[in-house]
């Protein structure tokens, strides 16, 4: 579905990934994990062409994607759940979610959608009304979450969906995480600061350190690996 190879990309004369690749199929839950500032962000935020690519490929489902605006890779189903969430605070829950489905609106599937997030996170139903900026961190999550969900993607990317949230609120999120992967229509790739519990509901991981992937695998084999296991899960 996605293949990034040797990609080099940062911030203006700051270079984080150095030739990084990885590869994603479809159906599959895939980990990124690394210690802070060694470009998993700035992988995801590449992929959707928030920042330039300096070199290498990206190809999303046998198109090459290198130089398109941000707003046609979600058109052609990519969305990218930001780290921090970026809601859209003075509007509805409602309204999030209307502007979460702009690039594949009509009124029928727009209902069903609905509906389906409404399932997924029934709190949001119940705050469906309330000013998205007044909702409690996990909340806002759910709708950040919902609101990617609502393009319709193929292709989900989590950035550190866990972060600054209650165990228990965790728990949910990661069980949601689960039931979009046994609905089978959505692909995820996710950078999560929980290593463990990430991996856990991984098909394979890539580490990554200072811009470069060194280590990759199906998840047994992480869990097993003892530098991984030294340096990510204790």
């Amino acid at each position: 579905m996605l293949k990034v190879q040797n990609i080099r990309a940062g911030y203006g004369n700051l270079l984080v990934l150095k030739n990084a690749s990885i590869h994603i199929n479809e159906g599959e839950i895939v980990t990124l994990i690394g210690p802070n500032g060694c470009g998993k962000s700035t992988l995801l935020k590449t992929i959707v062409r928030l920042l330039p690519l300096q070199h290498g490929s990206i190809i999303f489902q046998g198109k090459e994607i290198n130089h398109l605006p941000p707003e046609k890779t979600v058109s052609l189903g990519i969305a990218l759940v930001p780290e921090g969430r970026h809601i859209f605070a003075p509007l509805s829950v409602m309204d999030n979610l209307l502007l979460g489905a702009y690039t594949c609106f009509n009124k029928l599937t727009f209902q069903e959608d609905l509906e389906r997030m409404f399932v997924l996170f029934p709190r949001l139903k119940e705050r469906r009304k309330q000013l998205a900026g007044t909702l409690s961190g996990g909340e806002q999550q759910m709708l950040a979450i919902a609101r990617a969900l609502m393009s319709r993607p193929r292709l989900l990317l989590l950035d550190e969906p866990s972060m600054g949230l209650a165990p228990l609120i965790v728990e949910n999120i990661f069980e949601t995480i689960n039931k979009l992967r046994a609905e089978g229509k959505t692909t995820i790739c996710l950078v999560e600061q929980n290593a463990e519990m990430a991996l856990e509901i991984s098909d394979r991981g890539y580490v990554l350190e200072t811009g470069k992937i060194v280590y990759q695998g199906p998840r047994e084999n992480l869990i097993e690996n003892v530098e991984v296991i030294r340096a990510y899960l204790g």
